[in-house]
């Protein structure tokens, strides 16, 4: 996917779900090999229009370059276990 073709999607989807919020935690870079960066984060979102359930989290590792403008390589998003999911907080 092309950032113009991944622009275009967060552009036709804008406004589309109101109620949906998202929150990035718990950022930790992983690994440094030259211009190339492994990092994880958590992502969490409440009011997904589109998701079995309302209030979900999910772990993200994405391998990017550091380019101008950075450039994604790969990212793999695996959901929460729903323990931890259900003790997370959704105020936001």
């Amino acid at each position: 996917m092309t950032g113009d073709m991944l622009k275009g999607g967060f552009d036709r989807g804008y406004g589309a779900n109101k109620g949906f919020r998202t929150q990035i935690r718990d950022v930790t870079i992983r690994h440094e090999f030259g211009d190339l960066v492994m990092a994880t984060y958590t992502e969490w979102q409440t009011g997904a229009a589109n998701s079995a359930e309302k209030n979900n989290a999910r772990l993200s590792s994405v391998l990017m370059k550091i380019t101008d403008p950075v450039t994604w390589l790969h990212i793999q998003e695996t959901w929460l276990r729903d323990d931890l999911r259900e003790a997370g907080s959704f105020d936001f």
